[in-house]
C-alpha cells in the first residue's frame, strides 16, 4: 500500500468508485495524519458530511461505524441512516401496537 506523505498527492476524485479505488491502494502516512488540518474533499467526504448533517448529535464512534457499514455495503450513508430510522420507527410501532394503521 503506498503512504501518501503530501496532501497534493491525493488526486480530485471525479466520481466515488474513483475514490474509493484510489485508497483501497493508498493510505496517509502518520506524519501527514498528525497535520490533519485539511478538509476532506471530494464525492465521499461530500456525502459524509452530508450524512453528519442528518445525525449531529450522533457519537464519533456510532457515526464512523455508520461509513465503515455504508462502505462495505456500498451504499450512501444518508440511505442507510433512512433505512435504519423505517426499521426502527416499524419496530417501535409494532411494540405500541400501531401495526394496524400501516
Amino acid at each position: 500500500m503506498k503512504k501518501i506523505k503530501n496532501w497534493n498527492e491525493i488526486p480530485e476524485f471525479e466520481t466515488e468508485n474513483e475514490e474509493r479505488e484510489f485508497w483501497e491502494t493508498h493510505s496517509i502516512s502518520p506524519d501527514l495524519a498528525d497535520d490533519f488540518d485539511r478538509p476532506a474533499q471530494g464525492p465521499m467526504a461530500r456525502k459524509m458530511r452530508e450524512a453528519r448533517a442528518m445525525v449531529p448529535n450522533l457519537d464519533e464512534d456510532t457515526f464512523r461505524r455508520l461509513i465503515e457499514l455504508s462502505v462495505v455495503e456500498s451504499v450512501d450513508p444518508r440511505d442507510l441512516i433512512t433505512r435504519f430510522i423505517a426499521d426502527g420507527l416499524r419496530e417501535e410501532e409494532k411494540r405500541a401496537g400501531l401495526t394496524n394503521h400501516r
